[in-house]
């Protein structure tokens, strides 16, 4: 048979395998955890931003200003980006339409829920960040933390892929985490494995390939948007489910806009490379590391993007530059040693760079909305994922 899917569970994590097309693996997916998904994160994601919305300060308080904008959110704005993935990549409207239907979730819950990410970049630029997310402390804000570390930083030269995915969803994300075995049928997609949560059908933010490729997203508060752009998962989903090379990944982040501010840390222990992808809605600016270690938070390295960001506050900035220069500090403290558990270690790790001290949230790699931590060990095909 052409479609086939396995099911396990162990030790709190879903494991999903699934061969079939992209409807298909949809469609198993909401149906072998329709009860997790029902409860999981697309209800809460589908929410947030008009959270937001409902208690920001200045103009939005007053509520026919307040009524206008969250009606052109989700009357307007949804539908134009939904409009953007239909021209684009159609086959992903009947990925959202298999969901609901074997959910039951409204498919408009669906859509805003996994193009939440994308709305939030759009907002926050349409408005003055200040009054969004006044509701919203540094801690709550975006903020990953991903390493590579190969050649002579790790123990054997091989190369290991830490990444801690952080994001306002502190509960409904952890409590059903996914690992998502995919095997494709359509011609020319490689089977790879995302590490999601229950309803969250995509590639795109954690996952490995079968060439042996990983890709890690970062999201970045850019001065630029669009709204004829691909979401950022689905960008990240095509390229982890069609190339094969580093340089294959890079065509085809240039191959589309994007809505919002991006980066893609993808590795390749195959070609002994990684590279950073730093993108905004039309440009991809290429960064690569000199030694063998990569480290990337928040924030844009490349030269060319300084003055592209629209960073809140300096204590924001301050906890980019912290949380990676803290991962720079552990990867040369113990340089030559790196392996897939002192890797995890870093991505607990509680020590501030700037006091030297532990503590329990601040600028810190393990932060209060880490949501999800793995390690890739690509060429021994392994990858850990914290429960």
């Amino acid at each position: 048979m052409d479609n086939t899917y396995s099911y396990n569970y162990i030790q709190g994590v879903n494991f999903l395998k699934v061969k079939g097309s992209h409807s298909y693996r949809a469609r198993i997916h909401g149906r072998v955890l329709k009860d997790q998904i029902r409860v999981g994160a697309l209800p809460t994601l589908a929410e947030i931003n008009d959270w937001m919305l409902r208690r920001a300060e200045g103009p939005v308080e007053i509520p026919m200003v307040r009524n206008f904008l969250i009606y052109l959110y989700n009357k307007v704005l949804m539908p134009k980006l939904e409009a953007s993935v239909a021209r684009s990549a159609p086959y992903y409207l009947e990925v959202m339409k298999a969901l609901s239907e074997e959910t039951g979730l409204h498919k408009n819950l669906i859509r805003n829920a996994l193009f939440q990410a994308d709305g939030i970049m759009v907002l926050s630029r349409l408005s003055v960040m200040k009054y969004l997310m006044t509701d919203m402390p540094i801690t709550c804000l975006p903020c990953c933390s991903s390493s590579v570390a190969f050649n002579e930083y790790t123990d054997d030269g091989r190369m290991i892929v830490a990444r801690n995915q952080d994001y306002p969803i502190v509960g409904p994300w952890e409590k059903h985490p996914l690992v998502f075995f995919n095997i494709p049928t359509e011609k020319d997609l490689i089977p790879y494995i995302s590490i999601t949560s229950s309803g969250v059908q995509t590639g795109g933010l954690t996952a490995t390939n079968k060439e042996g490729l990983t890709l890690a997203t970062h999201a970045h508060l850019g001065t630029e948007i669009s709204t004829d752009g691909l979401p950022v998962f689905l960008l990240g989903e095509m390229i982890i489910s069609k190339a094969k090379t580093i340089d294959e990944a890079i065509k085809i982040a240039r191959n589309y806009t994007r809505n919002a501010n991006w980066a893609y840390i993808i590795s390749s222990h195959k070609e002994n490379k990684v590279v950073v992808l730093e993108c905004t809605p039309k440009e991809v600016f290429v960064r690569e590391p000199s030694v063998g270690k990569m480290t990337h938070t928040n924030y844009f390295q490349s030269e060319a993007l300084k003055n592209k960001e629209a960073l809140i506050s300096a204590s924001v900035l301050e906890d980019l530059y912290g949380r990676r220069l803290r991962m720079d500090q552990y990867l040369d403290h113990n340089k030559g040693k790196l392996n897939p558990d002192l890797m995890m270690k870093m991505l607990g790790d509680h020590v501030d760079y700037f006091s030297g001290t532990e503590r329990v949230f601040g600028n810190t790699v393990s932060v209060i909305t880490s949501i999800k931590s793995v390690v890739f060990d690509p060429s021994k095909s392994r990858l850990y994922v914290g429960n």
